[in-house]
């Protein structure tokens, strides 16, 4: 089975819980007789009473046997064991536990809070984008915090280093962290790390207890680490990595900057400011 592109051992479950901007990969054991069965993708969140077009029955497909007839399903959706996050293990050539157990680097922990709704806040901070994305930033170089925008909401990060990040409390937000696969060392709504061969994966809904989370910071870059809610993004909900601003300069991880990149410039420049 895969998970966000990462090979896990194998695990045999009837149901998959699958967030905003995850991507699962699994084998269908064909072993029912041959008639047609309805697959159900149930979303979660939501409410009929605010909107009139919302039915979560709706979202099926059909699973036909071949010789099966041209029919829709009268299967029921039977209760069957669902895949727990604590389950699930990097298979050996991934190199599961592969950071180990020893402190971290750089430790970093992010309260999520929304004391003026519809925005979030992290650390008292709603993100909001700069006029100059960070990357560019550190292209031109921004090395410190004071140098970078927002300097509340960008992290400077050392080069090849073990960072873990831990989030407090619930809100089911799938947070996405760009440039890294991460290591799941204490799942949400659990009180056992798992240093030995914990989940690994880029996407993971922030469900409850104190969410924690493990990668080396070996990818120079500006890094977004944001809830995959779109709204949620858009009210403020989401930090920048920096990583290793000087490697993104010059070396052998820096950035090369194309001529053909470099040429959209002037294209973009005479763009009236609304479409910029």
């Amino acid at each position: 089975m895969e998970a966000d592109g990462i090979e896990h051992d194998p695990v045999t479950v009837q149901n998959v819980d699958v967030y905003t901007a995850q991507r699962v990969s699994v084998i269908l054991n064909a072993n029912q007789p041959i008639g047609n069965y309805w697959i159900r993708a149930p979303p979660t969140g939501g409410a009929p009473a605010g909107n009139p077009n919302f039915n979560p029955a709706l979202t099926l497909a059909i699973l036909r046997y071949r010789g099966a007839p041209d029919v829709e399903p009268t299967t029921n959706n039977t209760v069957g064991p669902k895949l727990l996050d604590q389950q699930m293990h990097p298979i050996s050539s991934e190199h599961p536990g592969m950071l180990g157990s020893g402190p971290a680097d750089v430790a970093i922990t992010l309260n999520i809070a929304q004391p003026n709704p519809p925005f979030f806040d992290i650390n008292g901070i709603s993100y909001i984008s700069p006029s100059v994305p960070v990357l560019l930033q550190l292209l031109s170089g921004a090395s410190k915090p004071q140098d970078l925008l927002p300097s509340e909401q960008v992290f400077i990060l050392p080069k090849n280093k073990l960072i873990q990040v831990s989030i407090p409390g619930g809100g089911a937000h799938p947070f996405h962290l760009h440039g890294h696969a991460f290591d799941v060392i204490l799942p949400s709504n659990d009180n056992v790390t798992n240093f030995v061969n914990p989940l690994r994966r880029d996407v993971y809904p922030i469900n409850g207890g104190n969410t924690t989370f493990r990668f080396m910071s070996g990818n120079p870059g500006a890094w977004f680490l944001h809830c995959h809610i779109d709204w949620h993004l858009e009210a403020g909900l989401a930090i920048v990595f920096a990583e290793s601003p000087a490697d993104n300069i010059a070396g052998p991880q820096s950035q090369i900057t194309p001529q053909d990149w470099k040429d959209l410039c002037p294209q973009y420049d005479a763009l009236e400011v609304d479409f910029q």
